[in-house]
């Protein structure tokens, strides 16, 4: 078979979304008869030089941020989701998302491979009875049980077919293990490891290491077979994205999903024609039994290529487990620790482990040669594809593992730069992070230099090197794999890194008020008024206490919710600096974990941070590490990998914790935990399931991203105005006079007058005329406990959520609050306590009915608060309080919480001076806000002036 490349003109294959026609269709590919000579081996991958590598000069479009790039010929609209720009700010048209392809992909060959059969042999019926026994460990016994009673109750229903062909689990495995040919998916291959053959592995210390840990089982796939299954898998035909793309809005560059990063555009720019392949690798030990004494260490693999609203979803089974690393423990005599080489020990044995993982995309034969294979992607074509180590999702533990980097002692502990922690504390400027970047060939140079030192008998000139750059005397197992920089791949870590900062600060808060003489008092109020906030949404509520020393192992979504309602109820009771820098921070947060970003966006994240940073000195005092903790740093990396990667969702921690539920939790279930076996047994449960789920996906099908299923909204303006349904009658339905009403409720005197005179403004009479001559309604109305509202933004996705106006709702009255549009002034905020529709009588003609709302307005204040949030002043005593208005008049539902320090009673429960709009709920509701902070003057306690420098980025 020829080896010659076969790139043309005429064969460039231009990127489009693809059809699905409807039919099942397999993904394993055999080579047809014809035209062989057109193939390259796929077996056989190429060797490409980068330095010999000439490329054309692209085309150039000049961007917002004048970055020449190379662009594709077309401009489509690509279809995404946005928070970072609210809809009010442009018209729909400027702020509609453009897609521009970077390179085209050849294919080769005259047509698709050859597909084989959709699925297995097994009926849809076989596979949920061997899926039901996977998932509850059935014996033999049980599963034929199982069928029994699943074909007789069959037959009495009228079926003669024999429902069931496999029997036994037995010919339940086989069958599976005959389908796995045609799948293409290849199974785990166990290893005992071997401590003599692990590289650097502590001289003298393997008996040692053997007595303390026992033997070491390893298991892991073959990376270029699973790369390839994943590539050429049906499920994700018609979302598989070949090429990246530059995305702009309003002429400016946004990123969000993983192709829109800069680091597969500049890598694409190297290899016009291929296919690149971006693995995103991922790993994280995790406790798998209920005693906790036993571990799992799986590798996951993610395509880049998969957009991340698929990849995450749990049906679509995007994220595959790659390896499974042996949990290395010290398990010592009583009384003893791990001694010092120990951590040595087990950064050898991982980085073994990695490079048996990775041996099929290691350097063959120079350090400038990448390589590249023939592989089948969607619809069978055939693309010449390297695949490239994109990033590594990991803890701040597994990061400094797998870049060889020593303990906070050691003065450099950062896995990605090396600044040294006695600077954590202060704000770092993406310049001097590009200064003082770890880099993969100073690493390997410093290591070559220190083992050359060991040949020479200069040991401690050795470990001083290694001092100096605070790495181990650890080969790491990246620096053969091409284009890859393992310190650059390491990514930031959402999970543990903000929400850890954010759990610092909290305690730091909690040591504050433990200090004060009426500290304690100071808590207890904080917790009273946190159960006096108005429910919003989902918000988790604090009924046991709300500072930290309440909460019992809070998670990340409980501490979202935690920072929804925290400036609310501590801002009068901490120094001024604390609200300020704590509000700097929550803006940071939502910025860091939007849906999108533009470079504008970036760089107002990038001064949130500073300013968090600058006033971050109050907490010096109270803060066990001084504030230099490896978290409080990590920060200073959101920008540029969100630059690099696009949006932090798509590679974030929570990734990996919830994949530990399926690939590690569950398959737990079904193993004995023998030492000897238990990997074994996590990797061939895996194995099976998997392959059940890959022939049978079609009984699984995907739910589609808003912004497909959403395209033809986003087309017409007309469909991107909401649409509202109101819900939940009250009294059954029937409807209720305005009498009755009144009676009820004081407030509701003159809601009939009311809505008549906004029936005259609608008629644009300006409610000018006498009561008598206003516009006559119904007398009675029908009344409802919530509305639902779901509107789709520009680029078609589509949101929805309820505003309740409800008496003891789950044993609560909740009358939610709302943003309704003025055309004439600000835009009003009020307090909905009715919804109806009513019906107008003209000429004694009954009309049709119209939602209505009624409200109670709360009045504009231009002031400066220390929350940072917006002022608002209680409504005006009397009939001026209330209006009527339809219910398309609402923009948005907004969360109005009293302002406590205004309490005019000492219980906390009101009646308040001035409110706030909580902007803080969520990133929707903080999206339209902005902070209105004070000015600290003489308060203001800073870093010190060589501190300051540093914070300059100089």
């Amino acid at each position: 078979m020829s080896t010659e490349r076969c790139i043309h003109r005429d064969c460039v294959y231009k990127n489009k979304r693809f059809k699905s026609f409807g039919l099942r269709q397999h993904w394993s590919v055999s080579h047809p008869d014809d035209n062989p000579s057109s193939y390259l081996d796929p077996g056989q991958p190429e060797q490409l030089s980068i330095s010999t590598h000439k490329l054309k000069k692209p085309r150039t479009d000049l961007s917002a941020n004048n970055d020449m790039r190379s662009v594709d010929d077309s401009d489509v609209f690509l279809l995404g989701y946005s928070t970072a720009t609210p809809l009010n700010k442009t018209s729909n048209a400027e702020a509609k998302l453009i897609k521009k392809s970077v390179g085209r992909p050849v294919v080769y060959g005259d047509r698709p491979l050859i597909l084989h059969a959709p699925h297995g042999k097994m009926t849809d019926i076989e596979y949920m009875a061997a899926m039901f026994a996977m998932e509850n460990n059935l014996s033999n016994k049980a599963y034929k049980e199982h069928i029994y009673l699943l074909e007789t109750t069959a037959q009495r229903s009228g079926s003669k077919k024999q429902l069931f062909k496999c029997r036994s689990i037995k010919e339940l495995r086989d069958q599976l293990i005959k389908d796995a040919d045609e799948c293409g998916l290849t199974p785990f291959s166990d290893y005992l490891i071997n401590l003599e053959d692990v590289v650097d592995f502590p001289l003298g210390r393997v008996q040692e290491f053997q007595d303390a840990v026992g033997p070491l089982y390893f298991s892991c796939r073959d990376i270029h077979d699973l790369t390839q299954h994943l590539f050429a898998h049906p499920r994700f035909w018609e979302c598989m994205n070949l090429t990246p793309e530059i995305h702009t809005r309003n002429g400016e560059r946004v990123f969000s999903d993983f192709s829109t990063g800069t680091w597969w555009e500049k890598t694409q720019l190297k290899f016009p024609g291929y296919v690149v392949l971006p693995l995103m690798l991922a790993s994280d030990q995790t406790l798998v039994s209920v005693n906790a004494r036993h571990k799992a260490w799986p590798v996951y693999l993610k395509l880049g290529n998969i957009p991340a609203k698929v990849r995450e979803q749990k049906v679509a089974h995007a994220t595959r487990v790659l390896g499974l690393l042996p949990a290395i423990e010290w398990k010592p005599q009583a009384g003893t620790t791990a001694p010092i080489w120990f951590s040595v020990a087990k950064n050898a044995i991982v980085h073994h482990c990695m490079t048996l993982m990775l041996k099929k995309f290691r350097n063959v034969d120079s350090e400038s040669s990448i390589r590249s294979f023939r592989m089948t992607g969607p619809h069978g074509q055939q693309y010449q594809c390297i695949p490239v180590v994109s990033c590594y999702i990991a803890d701040f533990p597994e990061q400094k593992l797998l870049a060889n980097v020593k303990g906070t002692l050691s003065g450099r502990p950062c896995p990605r730069c090396k600044i040294p922690a006695s600077e954590f504390h202060l704000f770092c400027s993406e310049e001097k992070l590009n200064k003082l970047t770890r880099s993969a060939h100073d690493t390997k140079n410093a290591y070559y230099r220190a083992v050359n030192m060991i040949k020479t008998g200069d040991k401690a000139g050795a470990d001083s090197l290694m001092a100096e750059n605070s790495t181990q005397l650890v080969k790491n197992a990246f620096w053969d794999i091409p284009l890859v920089d393992i310190h650059a791949a390491l990514t930031t870590d959402d999970l543990h890194q903000l929400g850890g900062v954010y759990r610092h600060l909290l305690d730091c808060v909690d040591s504050i008020f433990l200090s004060m003489p009426d500290g304690k008092k100071k808590i207890k109020i904080i917790s009273e008024r946190a159960s006096l906030i108005p429910p919003f949404q989902s918000m988790h509520p604090f009924k046991r206490g709300f500072m930290l020393s309440s909460l019992k192992n809070p998670t990340f979504s409980e501490l979202k919710d935690h920072m929804g309602i925290l400036m609310c109820c501590v801002h009068d009771l901490v120094p001024l600096q604390v609200a300020v820098c704590i509000r700097h921070f929550i803006d940071f947060f939502f910025q860091a974990t939007a849906k999108e970003h533009s470079e504008s966006t970036l760089t107002d994240m990038e001064e949130s941070l500073r300013l968090y940073h600058k006033y971050s000195r109050i907490f010096e005092r109270w803060s066990k590490s001084k504030m230099r903790f490896p978290k409080n740093h990590m920060l200073s990396k959101y920008c540029g990998d969100i630059r690099r990667y696009g949006v932090v969702a798509g590679y974030s921690t929570s990734s990996s914790e919830r994949q530990h539920r399926y690939d590690a939790k569950a398959p737990a279930k079904h193993v004995n935990f023998s030492s000897t076996t238990f990997i074994h047994q996590l990797s061939t449960y895996i194995f099976y399931r998997d392959l059940l789920d890959d022939q049978y996906y079609h009984l699984k099908p995907l739910a589609q991203p808003p912004s497909q299923t959403a395209a033809a909204a986003s087309s017409s303006e007309k469909q991107l105005y909401p649409t509202f349904s109101l819900r939940s009658c009250r009294n059954n339905g029937a409807p209720i006079s305005f009498n009755d009403l009144k009676n009820q409720k004081g407030m509701f005197r003159r809601l009939k007058t009311l809505l008549r005179t906004e029936l005259d403004y609608q008629d644009g009479r300006m409610s000018s005329v006498a009561v008598k001559n206003l516009p006559r309604v119904e007398d009675k109305i029908v009344v409802y406990n919530a509305l639902m509202i779901t509107a789709v933004d520009v680029d078609g996705d589509q949101y929805s959520y309820t505003i309740r106006a409800y008496p003891q709702f789950r044993g609560v009255d909740q009358f939610d609050f709302v943003q309704l549009q003025n055309s004439h002034d600000k835009d009003i905020f009020a307090q909905v306590h009715l919804l109806f529709k009513a019906r107008r009588v003209v000429d004694g003609q009954r009309m049709a009915p119209t939602d209505f709302c009624y409200v109670e307005l709360f009045r504009h204040a231009d002031k400066r608060h220390a929350s940072g949030l917006q002022v608002l002043l209680p409504p005006e005593v009397g009939h001026t309080a209330f209006a009527v208005f339809p219910v398309s008049r609402i923009k948005m539902q907004v969360h109005i919480v009293p302002d406590f320090s205004t309490a005019l009673n000492d219980d906390q429960k009101g009646p308040y001076e001035q409110y706030l709009i909580n902007r803080d709920a969520n990133i929707l509701q903080w999206a339209y806000g902005q902070s209105n902070l004070p000015e600290l003057g003489e308060e203001y306690v800073g870093w010190t002036d060589r501190e300051d420098e540093s914070d300059n980025g100089n």
